[in-house]
């Protein structure tokens, strides 16, 4: 085979690698992304779900934050409490059309309800204030995630290109010099 063909030969080899290495970048690049942006997508979806419950059910909470689920149930188990008070005032309201005589003890006893009804409410806006602003943090910290791996997407693509440069300075340096040179063998 003679230096051309060598040569030739070679350059072949090389670009068709480097075409190997750039569809293999690519392709890696790409499935980092489409999984980077499934992720991002089904965050966003759980987050959209997690908002319809808050709106449809005062206990729920924004976003989905794991170590308020316990908060989430005893939430629930207070609105019980106070729908089964709801329904006691209904029955005390029955009464009282019926004997006046009451009036006085279940107009007290309405007052109490209404007002652990009212704390109960107070203590799940704050809880709800908490949560919003729990999901404020999530959703920058998710934030700072994706720059961060948009950052190391970037640098790696700057040491692949920098090592495909380099790959292909050394071929062309090992091209370049005659053949006594390259082949140890030959002196």
């Amino acid at each position: 085979m003679t230096n051309d063909e060598l040569i030739g030969a070679l350059r072949l080899v090389v670009h068709e690698e480097i075409g190997d290495l750039r569809l293999m970048v690519r392709e890696e690049v790409n499935s980092a992304v489409y999984a980077s942006e499934q992720r991002t997508n089904e965050r966003l979806n759980k987050m959209d779900q997690r908002l319809t419950k808050i709106e449809m059910q005062q206990q729920e909470t924004r976003g989905d934050i794991e170590r308020l689920k316990d908060e989430v149930v005893l939430l629930n188990s207070a609105i019980m409490y106070i729908k089964d008070d709801i329904a006691d005032l209904r029955q005390g309201i029955v009464r009282l059309e019926t004997k006046i005589q009451y009036v006085r003890t279940e107009v007290g006893q309405i007052k109490d309800i209404l007002n652990l009804a009212t704390i109960e409410i107070n203590s799940l806006q704050a809880s709800q204030r908490a949560v919003e602003i729990k999901v404020d943090e999530r959703c920058g910290i998710m934030v700072r995630e994706t720059l961060k791996f948009s950052e190391y997407f970037q640098k790696t693509s700057e040491r692949h290109t920098k090592m495909q440069n380099e790959l292909y300075a050394s071929l062309k340096q090992h091209i370049e010099l005659p053949f006594r040179q390259a082949d140890p063998r030959a002196q």
